[in-house]
């Protein structure tokens, strides 16, 4: 019975070693994948290394603004990336400048960070800057988010909705974008009929044209 106390410390530590290796094996994997310019795999190493570790340690958060930083200096970015890269780089310097001495922060990872300044911080905004860059996908997966996070209706936003679906249409014509547009082109008039929103004259006859009315 004696022996079952120094056993059971032995699974315990063999259990660590195996989850210091699994985690270090994510890691190395993340490399890999950043090396070969795959940041959304790198992404994804990085999401297994936090959940098999349970939070995010200092060597997870340095890859994975390096990881997130990719679609940025790219141009090709959404919102939820932006506001990912923020956390990521709030809680990061938050660690090291609370627990750790000032010389301990990474700078090329204070470099990255400094450049999110540049980028624009409302979600509309992002999504417009995607619009005018041809970018509806993009724009469209941003607008889905954002209406999954719930609020009052935008007029600006759904406005926003009805310009990528009419890209989305012009880029690839089919039954499935034409319904959507009309469908999100006839409940923007709907709410502006009961009294939502104050829309332009301008905007009213776009969207008009494209439910079909005159």
């Amino acid at each position: 019975m004696k022996r079952f106390p120094g056993l059971f410390l032995l699974g315990l530590l063999a259990a660590g070693s195996l989850q210091a290796a699994s985690i270090e094996g994510h890691l190395q994997d993340a490399r890999a994948a950043l090396t070969a310019g795959d940041y959304q795999a790198a992404l994804q190493r990085l999401d297994e290394a936090e959940r098999a570790l349970g939070f995010a340690s200092p060597a997870i958060l340095l890859l994975r603004i390096k990881a997130q930083q990719v679609p940025l200096e790219a141009g090709r970015y959404r919102y939820l990336d932006l506001r990912a890269q923020r956390g990521n780089c709030a809680i990061y310097m938050h660690e090291f400048g609370i627990n750790h001495p000032a010389d301990a922060i990474s700078p090329e990872i204070s470099r990255l960070c400094a450049t999110l300044t540049q980028y624009p911080r409302e979600a509309l905004e992002v999504v417009r800057a995607n619009l005018q860059a041809g970018r509806f996908q993009t724009a469209l997966e941003d607008l889905a988010a954002l209406e999954r996070f719930g609020g009052a209706w935008s007029e600006a936003q759904a406005l926003l909705k009805i310009r990528a679906l009419e890209q989305w249409r012009q880029a690839a014509p089919g039954e499935e974008a034409e319904q959507q547009m009309r469908h999100a082109a006839r409940d923007y008039l709907d709410r502006v009929a009961a009294g939502q929103g104050q829309p332009s004259a301008a905007a009213l006859a776009y969207v008009r044209a494209l439910a079909g009315e005159r």
